[in-house]
């Protein structure tokens, strides 16, 4: 019975661990990566070193500001992307250590959509670095109301979207 539970333990820890690399590989890297890919077609971008992750610094922008703001949220709509991804695939794979590998990277992938969300809220209203949010709306001259009418909104559409993705996990984190 000892045996059966350790190697149960073991099994988890592989997955939290796989789990976990895939994650930052995906929050850290890939993301910035497809950000830059999105945006080097119709902006003037450079892709840097930031400390050990990879950020995008941004020189000039396009004029449209739709175009701005894809290639400004690259990176949350590729987050997304693997969440679709991860979620495709979870509902085809059996109980076990790849399933529970994606459930956490689908759960921590969330977390850092709600990280980001919300650090681009605090630091619009605040203005106190400059991250994608502050670029949006240095691009589009929107004025402090503005700022928060526009944070809101993609605070309102990114809860939507946790909250559809959380209904539909939870049937699987459950098993």
């Amino acid at each position: 019975m000892d045996r059966k539970i350790d190697s149960k333990k073991v099994k988890n820890k592989k997955a939290v661990l796989t789990g976990t690399a895939l994650f930052f590989i995906s929050a850290f890297y890939l993301s910035e990566l497809f950000q830059y890919v999105v945006s080097i077609n119709f902006t003037d971008v450079k892709l840097n070193f930031n400390f050990i992750f990879l950020s995008n610094r941004f020189e000039a922008f396009n004029t449209s500001n739709l175009i701005n703001s894809i290639s400004l949220f690259a990176d949350i709509i590729f987050i997304m992307i693997t969440v679709e991804t991860a979620y495709f695939f979870l509902k085809r794979l059996p109980l076990g250590y790849l399933r529970f590998t994606i459930i956490l990277f689908i759960v921590l992938s969330l977390g850092m959509i709600i990280l980001n969300v919300f650090y681009g809220f605090i630091s619009a209203l605040l203005h106190s670095s400059n991250n994608d949010w502050i670029q949006f709306f240095n691009v589009v001259h929107a004025s402090f109301q503005e700022k928060i009418i526009y944070s809101l909104g993609f605070i309102l559409t990114m809860f939507l979207y946790l909250n559809l993705i959380t209904r539909r996990i939870i049937k699987y984190i459950k098993t």
